[in-house]
Parts: structure tokens; sequence; C-alpha cells
């Protein structure tokens, strides 16, 4: 017995009792261990880990019925139970149940019901875990399936809305120049103009919110690209404004920043979650509650963001948990006790920092920080140049949306010669003559031959003609499309493009193809 660990071990019954109990109290394992008679039954043994589960004192417990203490969902279920137990029959091996605390909480509990003899009289163990865990978790992971089912469906909208918004957007332009040549009346002109506005900054208001749909939905390009902070806030803004504003204010006061090197996608993600959080921190709607983002750059060169509420904080002794994988302050149902995490992860990954600061009655500070770029970005709204001139050219437009193709020859006729397709079987018909045509714009997603299947073809054709595509794409883009586009040098056109962003494709196609 002096620490001999060849020596067999022997345990008393007594001290195999207290190794199990421990044990059990580890696993969060609670005992209520009755005696059934006739009229009833007594409590003759309640663990602590019992006590602390079901949430009342082991004089109250001793007294009460289970029916009393489970919610009202589960009383009948209960009192079968109980009648059932009682009468000698066998019932289920575990069933889940919710306490409930007298301070109102809820805790889901696995319970199991053993029978024993013990010195002559019939005793009832029920085993009582405590399953708010594995619970949270179950809603975790159903929550993150909705999520991704989500983003699926935000990519596929996507794609449906932006085809049609691409014809809308170039027949726009062309109605525009067509009543500038046959309208006499310049009050009519004017009237045509304005109405041509407001169509167009509608078309732009559902285009903006689509391209959110397709960032949230990490339906962006794979590798990192140097990012403009203030639109990426934008963005998410305008994702979470519809929940936060019955909630609190967002006030943006955002100088001028560094781009950052960054996935748009996962970089609007962390802005998103940290938003949210800080809109469901407010327990009350008030006028005064306000989220503030601010920015700046460090003295190290860093570029960094804070999210400041005035909410009620985070208890200290809590604070340094917020970005641990499934920690959560919510009720269950309500978050994933991931978003925070998935943050940090983010963040770190780019090279950056999420830190918070917080008091109770003050309010939270989420600070993002970021390196700098080494390379600028070009700030959302900037337009191109307008292209003064285009020389003649042939074009091969390849869609299967018809409304794309006919809109598109509206668009270019005049000053091209356009020919339109609706497969890429078709296309690779009309391109046996590498001579054909000095620009092709093809879809990149099409039923039967896809455009990469296209380029891929006219690859193995060893003419070079491959090199005058110009992908379109309505934002339904696959892996395989993703990662397509980032292994060949052809420009790229996001429907909904407009003619200057399709005359710079056609000049910029035409220069580099020799």
């Amino acid at each position: 017995m002096s620490g001999d660990r060849s020596s067999p071990l022997t345990l008393s019954m007594a001290d195999l009792g207290k190794t199990f109990l421990t044990v059990a109290e580890r696993a969060r394992m609670g005992f209520v261990i009755v005696s059934l008679r006739e009229d009833g039954a007594d409590s003759v043994y309640i663990s602590e880990m019992a006590v602390e589960i079901l949430g009342r004192p082991r004089e109250e417990l001793a007294t009460m019925n289970l029916v009393d203490i489970v919610h009202e969902r589960d009383r009948g279920r209960v009192a079968d139970l109980i009648s059932r137990i009682m009468s000698g029959q066998k019932v289920e091996s575990s069933i889940e149940m919710v306490m409930v605390h007298p301070n109102g909480k809820q805790v889901p509990v696995s319970t199991s019901f053993v029978e024993v003899e013990h010195q002559g009289r019939n005793l009832t163990v029920n085993i009582v875990t405590d399953i708010s865990d594995r619970k949270r978790l179950e809603a975790q992971l159903a929550r993150a399936d909705r999520l991704a089912a989500l983003g699926t469906l935000a990519a596929g909208v996507a794609h449906e809305i932006n085809n049609p918004l691409a014809s809308i957007a170039l027949n726009l332009e062309t109605l525009g120049r067509i009543a500038e040549e046959s309208i006499t009346s310049e009050d009519e002109r004017d009237r045509a103009r304005s109405l041509s506005q407001e169509i167009r900054s509608s078309l732009d208001r559902m285009a903006t919110i689509v391209r959110d749909l397709r960032t949230f939905s990490r339906d962006d390009p794979m590798e990192d690209t140097a990012v403009d902070l203030r639109a990426i806030i934008a963005s998410a803004e305008r994702l979470v404004v519809h929940e936060v504003r019955h909630r609190a204010r967002i006030v943006i006061d955002l100088p001028e920043l560094p781009a950052v090197k960054a996935r748009a996608s996962r970089l609007e993600q962390v802005f998103v979650n940290i938003l949210l959080n800080a809109a469901q921190a407010f327990e009350t709607v008030a006028e005064q509650n306000v989220i503030r983002v601010r920015g700046g750059v460090t003295d190290a060169g860093a570029v960094y963001v804070d999210i400041e509420d005035n909410g009620p904080g985070i208890p200290s002794h809590i604070v340094g948990r917020v970005f641990d994988p499934f920690f959560s302050t919510k009720p269950i149902g309500v978050g994933t006790g991931l978003g925070l995490s998935i943050c940090h992860g983010i963040v770190s990954r780019l090279g950056g920092e999420l830190t918070v600061q917080s008091a109770v009655g003050v309010g939270s500070i989420f600070r993002v920080s970021l390196p700098a770029a080494e390379r600028p970005v070009m700030l959302a709204g900037v337009e191109p140049p307008v292209v003064a001139q285009l020389p003649r050219m042939r074009v091969l437009v390849v869609d299967d949306e018809p409304a794309i193709g006919r809109a598109i020859r509206c668009l270019l006729e005049e000053g091209h010669d356009i020919d339109v397709v609706t497969s890429g079987e078709a296309a690779l018909e009309r391109l046996v003559d590498e001579r054909a045509y000095d620009v092709v714009l093809c879809d990149l997603m099409m039923p039967g031959l896809t455009g990469a299947d296209v380029y891929e073809h006219l690859t193995r054709r060893n003419t070079g003609i491959e090199r005058r595509l110009v992908f379109m794409t309505g934002g339904a883009v696959t892996e395989y499309g993703r990662r397509f586009l980032a292994s060949v040098p052809n420009l790229r056109l996001d429907k909904p493009f407009d003619s200057i962003a399709l005359e710079q494709a056609l000049l910029a196609t035409v220069e580099r193809a020799g």
C-alpha cells in the first residue's frame, strides 16, 4: 500500500460506491432514489448533482412530485410514466424532459429509471443527466445546416435575378439612346432622362442587394484581394439593417482607410456577426441604443475598425470566453455559439486580431485589426473611364438566356457585327474558323457545354481563339467554376453590367489577343 503499482488494487463496497458517485457527479449525472409503497413513495437519497440539476434544495425535493417540477408540456407524459412505475409496469430506459427551476430557468434533462431491491424494499433509482450542452450542439448543427442551405439558395437566387437584371440594364441604355435621337422636345427629353435615371437607380439598388447576397453566400473569388473596408461595412450594414433597426441605431463614422487583403465574403461575415451580436445584446428597445462604427490606423500601421455599443456589457468572468467555440449566453436555439469563434478564426487567418473590451452597464467594443494591403484598391462607386471610340468588331454572344443576347445585340449592333447563339455547342460550330470573331462573350454557366467546356475545346484546337473569350456570370458559380476563372487570364463580366464595362472588356480583349 506504499505506492507499489504492481500490487493488486482492491476496493471495499463503500469505496466503490464513493468512486462511482464521484464519476457520476463529474459526468453531471444526478441520482434520486425513492422507496415505493402502495400509497406513495419516499425519497431515501438525493445526490448533490441532482440538487444542482433540479435547481431546488434537497428538503424541498424530498416532498415534491416529479410532475411539479417539469415543464407544463411534459407533465402529462411524466404523470403517465409515474403511474406505470407505481403499478409495476416496465418503462422506457430513458426519456427526455425539461425541468423548470423556481427562477424560471429551463434545463433539458435525460431521465432513466432503474428498479432495484435493497433490504427487502423496492427502490427506484432515477438517474438525471443534464443534456443542455447536447441540446445546444444539436441546435447549432441544425442552424449550421440551415445556413448552408441558405447560402446555396442565395447564390441560386442571385443568378436567377442577375440575368433579367442584366437584360433590363442593357435595354435601358438602348432605350435612352433611342429617346435622345427620336424625341425632339427638350422638355420631353428631360422627362425621359429623369424616368431613365429613376429606373437606373432602382436597378442599381436591386443589383446591390443581389451582390450582397452573393457575397454573404461566399460566392466570390477564391483568393484574397485588396478590399475596401468601408465598402465591406456598408454591405454588412445593408444585410443586418432590417433586424437591427428595431433594436438600435447604427452610426458609421469611418475615415478613408487603407485597403486590407482579404476575401470580401469572409470579412463581411465578421462584421455581420459583430453587428448582430451588438444589436441582440440590447435587452430593451430604446432610442438611445446606439452601435457606432469607427476606424483608423494604429501607430504600427494596422488598419482597425471598432464596433462599439452602449448595451448592458459583458460580465468580467465570461468576457474572456466570448471567442470560445459553442460558448453562448443566449437561450438554447437562439444563436449558434459559433459566430464570434468563426470571426476570430477568420481575422486570425488574415494576420489580424479580434479583441473585445467590455464593462457591465457601459457597453462593449469589438475591435478588428488587420494589416494593410500592399497594393491599393479601387473604391466602390468610382467608375472606370469611358472608352472614347471602339473599332468595329465581330462579336459572338453565347448565353442560354435569349434576352441577354438580344439586349447586347441592340446595344452594340450600330457599331459592331453581332451574332447570338444560346448554347456552347452552337458556339463551337461558329468558331470553326478562328478568324470569324474578334471577341466571344460567353456565359459561364449553361446547360450542356458550359463556358469552361467551350474554353477547353477551343484550347485543344490550338488556334489561340480561346484568348478572345470574355466570361459572363450571373453569380451561381460552382467550386469548379471558381477554380477555372482563377486559372485563366480571360476577363470576367459580372451581371448586371453596363455599356462602359462591356466596351472596356471588348477593347481589352482585342488588345490582349493581338
